[in-house]
């Protein structure tokens, strides 16, 4: 869609209908505006080339390359720190169980992370057990 579309532009139609000898219509030629004229290619090509520079940080190159005044910010989700630790956990006894499986264990060989799903949900106190 084309920005001036989604800014609410609709096309303007001619309609130029022929009749024949006995004054019966014969056809119709409907006649519309072009919805990508050369300004809207334009605009979207310099759209594509502006993403397409951008940062994995969201930013463009020229400001992200540039800005003396960013600063790094390192912020922790408790959420993503506890499943990166809980992955971390199972990655450890996943190894353990596949060293005791020995070196070339069948593939038909039951493994511990066969099936796993890991969900995420709230903990439930003592508290709420209680009402």
């Amino acid at each position: 869609m084309s920005e001036k579309r989604l800014l609410g532009w609709e096309p303007t139609e001619v309609h130029e209908h022929e009749y024949d000898a006995g004054g019966k219509l014969v056809r119709t030629i409907v006649t519309r505006e072009t919805e990508w004229d050369d300004l809207e290619r334009a605009k979207f090509e310099g759209l594509s080339i502006y993403e397409s520079r951008l940062c994995e940080c969201g930013l463009h190159e020229s400001v992200a390359q540039s800005d003396p005044d960013m600063e790094i910010e390192l912020p922790i989700c408790p959420v993503c720190a506890g499943l990166q630790k809980q992955l971390r956990i199972l990655g450890d006894k996943d190894d353990r169980a596949l060293k005791a499986l020995g070196e070339n264990p069948p593939s038909s060989a039951a493994l511990p992370s066969d099936g796993r799903r890991i969900y995420l949900r709230p903990k439930v106190s003592s508290d709420d057990s209680d009402a």
